[in-house]
């Protein structure tokens, strides 16, 4: 029995020596770039950990400092879209007269009121806008920033256009936030498709310049709206391109080397005037089920020299290591079309504790156990304006650590321990059941 307890006390303590984690128990790491001496410490996770963790909820990571001691972290995940899009504001649409040369640049004589709203415009010749197509739009009155421009057009006949879209505060010198952004309003096989907004990413400025890039706009422009943006819709994105679906049936798989956390999604076919209606499905796995996550309309439409291809579509996040894209209706795909994730990554929060540089360690078959606190333990009064928020730290060079062998997932120690304590149990009862048969047998001296 003596013998049995000390088997079982070995057994017990070998999880304590599984979990001592150093940065040698991880495949690779990524050194953290800070400034000052702030107490805490925000990073964007960047896309290497998505890619070569081995856990989809990211257990496998640590944060280390210059002395290899771990330090406390928190994952704070990145901001969810509202389910509900903010309201739009309708802003005052001002034709700009013609020009001899067509460009958007020549001089301006404009009236404005006190406030900064436009009363009128003139170049000293009547409008025509069909020529120009150039406009300019009064944001005077607004007090936030503009995450995007809806635009409505007069008629139905079918557009197809890129604008610049510029900005400026004194109508005297602009700067282009966005070139190039395709308009479409057409019908094809059956399908309405209309690609009317412009993304500004959260601009703020006085007045914005919308400009044909090449050609006419063909169409008058009759409504701009603002659209506010949201914590999502502002934040920055990281984004994969995946290429060359297995085709099955009227269906493409995209098996990709990690579970990437995407929220929108968009499908451009590879041919020119193709029109896929489609539903996109993830799983998890090799042998998971498929589970639904959207659907659209993706096409790639070519007049002239235009070319503009459908947006992304809003998808169900979650820990999707394949895609599937299946074509629906009568249309089909003769090349698998390029598949294109968006995500807002999440941030690692970090408190500075010893010296930089500070460094994110992740990738390992041996680690199961998240080692992350919950935000709020993590910064005081999170989730109030009290709150401490974190110096801004930036990803910098990745290094290997222990490399690829790291990713290989290790004995079960505590297993295997349990196992022998279970079968040296078994053996000592098979032996002393063993003496009991001997001793209570007819003409079997007792053993002394």
């Amino acid at each position: 029995m003596k013998r049995l307890s000390i088997a079982l006390l070995v057994a017990l303590s070998l999880p304590v020596a599984a979990e001592e984690i150093a940065p040698g128990s991880f495949a690779y790491g990524t050194l953290v770039d800070t400034e000052g001496g702030e107490p805490l410490h925000a990073v964007r996770l960047p896309g290497a950990v998505y890619q070569r963790s081995t856990r989809g909820d990211l257990a496998d990571l640590r944060v280390f400092n210059a002395a290899a001691q771990p330090v406390p972290f928190a994952i704070r995940a990145a901001p969810v879209p509202t389910a509900t899009p903010p309201a739009g504001v309708v802003l005052p649409v001002f034709p700009l007269p013609g020009t001899e040369s067509g460009t958007a640049d020549a001089p301006l004589h404009v009236r404005i009121e006190s406030g900064g709203a436009l009363v009128a415009i003139d170049r000293g010749r009547p409008p025509d806008t069909g020529s120009a197509g150039t406009y300019l739009v009064d944001a005077s009155a607004l007090r936030t920033p503009v995450a995007a421009l809806e635009l409505v057009f007069e008629g139905t006949a079918p557009l197809v256009a890129r604008v610049d879209i510029a900005v400026s505060d004194d109508l005297r010198s602009f700067r282009t936030v966005n070139a190039g952004a395709p308009l479409l309003r057409t019908q094809l096989g059956g399908e309405s498709l209309s690609q009317m907004r412009v993304e500004l990413g959260g601009v703020q400025a006085k007045y914005f310049r919308i400009h044909a890039s090449a050609g006419t706009l063909g169409a008058s422009l009759d409504r701009v709206t603002a659209i506010p943006p949201t914590e999502a819709a502002s934040a920055p994105r990281e984004h994969l391109v995946a290429v060359n679906g297995k085709a099955e049936g009227k269906a493409f798989v995209y098996e990709l080397d990690a579970a990437y956390p995407a929220d929108r999604v968009s499908v451009d076919p590879v041919e020119d005037n193709a029109v896929l209606p489609f539903e996109i499905d993830g799983r998890d796995g090799a042998g998971g089920d498929w589970v639904r996550l959207g659907g659209g309309t993706a096409y790639r439409l070519k007049q002239g020299e235009i070319t503009i291809s459908s947006p992304a579509i809003p998808v169900r996040t979650g820990a999707w290591r394949a895609w599937r894209v299946r074509i629906t209706g009568n249309a089909t795909a003769g090349k698998p079309p390029r598949l294109r994730l968006e995500w807002i990554p999440a941030e690692v929060v970090f408190a500075a504790q010893g010296t930089g540089p500070f460094m994110l360690a992740y990738g390992s078959g041996t680690v199961q156990t998240s080692g992350a606190l919950p935000i709020a333990t993590l910064i005081p009064g999170y989730g109030t304006d009290k709150a401490v928020e974190p110096a801004i730290a930036t990803a910098g060079t990745n290094v290997q650590l222990a490399g690829p062998q790291a990713l290989k997932p290790a004995a079960d120690l505590r297993q295997w321990g349990l196992w022998a304590v279970m079968g040296a149990g078994a053996l000592a009862l098979g032996l002393m059941a063993s003496r009991l048969l001997r001793q209570g047998r007819p003409g079997t001296p007792p053993r002394r």
